[in-house]
């Protein structure tokens, strides 16, 4: 059986981050590659925790009833410098869901 349990959208900057779309499949870690390569050390996040019903297309995607809720989640995380480096929202079915935060 194949679920879909979530829906992730990312925006970077491509300009900041020169080959992350190449070097990231030969990393381990994301933020240990932001770091060693780039110099960027995560400093802070906030995460924003709503409730939404699914739109026809997410309900499409995660193979569920569009009345069905969604958990909401919208992160940013800025660096060692206050600039905003990754900025994520991310949707899950409400009825398969659970979330462990560790700040940084």
């Amino acid at each position: 059986m194949n679920l879909e349990t979530n829906i992730d959208s990312n925006i970077d900057n491509s300009e900041t981050f020169p080959d992350l779309e190449v070097l990231i499949y030969r990393a381990t870690s994301l933020y240990s590659l932001l770091q060693n390569y780039y110099g960027i050390q995560p400093r802070r996040a906030h995460i924003q925790i709503e409730t939404e019903v699914a739109s026809k297309e997410e309900a499409k995607l995660l193979k569920i009833s569009p009345s069905v809720p969604l958990l909401v989640t919208k992160s940013q995380v800025r660096d060692q410098h206050d600039y905003l480096f990754e900025y994520t929202i991310s949707r899950f079915r409400g009825e398969r869901f659970s979330l462990e935060v560790s700040c940084l």
